[in-house]
């Protein structure tokens, strides 16, 4: 990208679009030395710009859906696993519960 841009502003610009040309290879601007309006290149920057903050905002929402699904995965699987420790302590206290009462009945020892 050959740009002859005298504002800080523009040159830093220029710096973020070289950013996201090495970044994403679809990313293809010409921009020539003797681009006939400066001000026609900065505001196609400034779109790329805003175009490039759309996109990682899509990219940050789509993780931030990942991993609460993640976390809703990791609480499903602690229920699970509580629900089990739950049941199978239900059914011990049962078992034991009714061999002790039956075994306890008077009339089964005579």
């Amino acid at each position: 990208v050959e740009v002859n841009a005298k504002a800080a502003d523009d040159k830093q610009l220029v710096q973020r679009l070289q950013v996201l040309q090495k970044i994403h290879d679809h990313v293809k601007v010409e921009v020539n030395a003797k681009a006939a309006d400066d001000k026609q290149l900065v505001q196609r920057l400034r779109v790329l710009q805003k175009i490039h903050d759309h996109v990682k905002m899509i990219r940050e929402h789509s993780d931030d859906t990942e991993e609460d699904g993640k976390v809703a995965l990791e609480w499903r699987f602690a229920a699970i696993v509580v629900d089990r420790l739950g049941l199978i302590s239900f059914s011990v206290i049962m078992v034991v519960t009714t061999l002790v009462i039956s075994l306890r009945a008077p009339y089964l020892m005579a």
